[in-house]
């Protein structure tokens, strides 16, 4: 997949929980089960799924008030980085957060961050 190839983001559901922490355990996070069904349903988590279904990357936008909304469990499998694949995914959450009336705020590395002031400005 080229960098500029649009992904198939989805959002992901209560079955998805598993795959969620299957990416961020390989991360070496420190998620549970019930950590990602939170993130699940308190706000907007999205995925891409490889050919054979599994679960590759995540994002999500969770409301933190009336204003604001953070970007969070942003992973990309080892196998599949340096795609553009995390972008697009930060990018679904900056616009779901907008279409909610809120600013999104992006608690993460430098690299990252970058990303979310770019989709921001």
């Amino acid at each position: 997949m080229a960098a500029s190839e649009a992904l198939a983001i989805e959002r992901l559901g209560p079955g998805d929980v598993a795959g969620g922490l299957a990416l961020s355990d390989a991360a070496g996070w420190n998620q549970t089960a019930d950590d990602w069904a939170g993130f699940i349903a308190a706000g907007a988590a999205f995925g891409v799924r490889d050919e054979a279904g599994t679960l590759i990357a995540t994002a999500a936008a969770l409301p933190y008030d009336a204003v604001t909304g953070w970007i969070s469990m942003v992973l990309v499998d080892a196998a599949h980085r340096h795609r553009g694949i995390a972008s697009q995914l930060v990018d679904a959450c900056v616009a779901s957060l907008r279409d909610d009336g809120r600013f999104a705020v992006l608690y993460a590395t430098p690299a990252a961050q970058s990303t979310v002031n770019a989709a921001n400005a």
